[in-house]
């Protein structure tokens, strides 16, 4: 029981650094040493987030059971954990595989980063590469399965910090490919969601249609999939139709993710 507390404290002591160092915007030494100290915890929290949610069930239930019952739970909690190590493993070759398929189809160098944490808005990702590992401000950031997920914002000597797409302050161009492919205007608004404007009225959408970046205005390499049309619809006083994007890396449960960059930095 005591050994559970002192997890939960430590817990919520650490969320609190994080908290306070970037809302007081301490320099970024202070911040990367800080990211170094905890960012095997952090990894470790993001990544077996539900099982030490069973573990800290598992060990409140504990205290009342007695003798070998209470071996066997911790035998089974071992059991669980290989076998969690076992699965990581095996998604990280997963991982490595998709990486490498994706580099060789875009003809561009791709880093792969560990995801340590998520903003209490959830508007920026932190990830364990950095200035040392080339990494640079503007970077795309995508899923291993290609989805487009932000760019690097804030760069560190071992870490980096991601903006995402969905974050209230993300706008950037993109192609809706209907018939024609017509250009649009992406906005994040800070709860998850995307949508897209200024597109002209007489254009032909679709629920469903595929939204991919373009290389317009610079903001992300070309082609890479943001999502679908998840509705629209047209205002009689306005000359263009608005609507929502579902954005595709959304659906699903990152651990790791791909920063691509230029064929000549690495």
């Amino acid at each position: 029981m005591k050994k559970t507390y002192k997890i939960l404290i430590l817990l919520i002591f650490i969320l609190g650094l994080v908290i306070a160092i970037n809302k007081f915007n301490a320099d970024d030494f202070i911040k990367n040493a800080f990211y170094k100290i905890f960012s095997a915890g952090q990894k470790s929290t993001w990544q077996t987030g539900g099982w030490l949610s069973d573990k800290l069930a598992a060990t409140l239930t504990a205290g009342k059971i007695q003798g070998e019952n209470q071996n066997l739970v911790k035998e089974n909690l071992s059991l669980k954990k290989e076998i969690i190590i076992l699965k990581s493993q095996a998604e990280e070759n997963a991982v490595l595989k998709a990486a490498l398929g994706i580099s060789e189809k875009r003809k561009e160098n791709i880093i792969l980063a560990d995801v340590l944490n998520k903003d209490f808005l959830g508007n920026y990702l932190l990830v364990d590469k950095g200035s040392k590992d080339k990494i640079t401000k503007g970077l795309a950031v995508i899923t291993p399965e290609g989805a487009l997920v932000g760019k690097v914002e804030k760069v560190y000597n071992n870490f980096s910090q991601i903006i995402l797409i969905t974050a209230a302050s993300s706008s950037f161009e993109a192609e809706i490919k209907n018939e024609t492919s017509v250009l649009t205007v992406i906005k994040g608004n800070g709860t998850g969601n995307l949508s897209f404007e200024l597109v002209p009225q007489e254009q032909v959408l679709n629920k469903g249609n595929l939204v991919k970046t373009i290389a317009l205005g610079n903001a992300f390499p070309k082609d890479i999939l943001v999502g679908e049309v998840l509705n629209f619809e047209k205002e009689p006083s306005s000359s263009f139709q608005k609507g929502d994007i579902l954005p595709y890396f959304l659906q699903h449960n990152f651990k790791q993710l791909l920063i691509i960059v230029g064929e000549n930095d690495l």
